[in-house]
């Protein structure tokens, strides 16, 4: 199957998080946060079984 993940040019290894929740926790004003694209992969996975 198929996910739409928007992934980041300077941080080939880095997706956009679907969680942008943290940053209303830390006082984040702009910016996007940022997950590491292996467990990314690693919940389509166990997800499509």
């Amino acid at each position: 199957s198929q996910h739409n993940t928007t992934t980041s040019r300077e941080y080939s290894d880095m997706h956009v998080d679907d969680n942008q929740c943290f940053g209303t926790l830390t006082g984040l004003r702009s910016g996007l946060l940022r997950s590491v694209m292996a467990a990314i992969e690693l919940t389509y996975s166990a997800a499509d079984r």
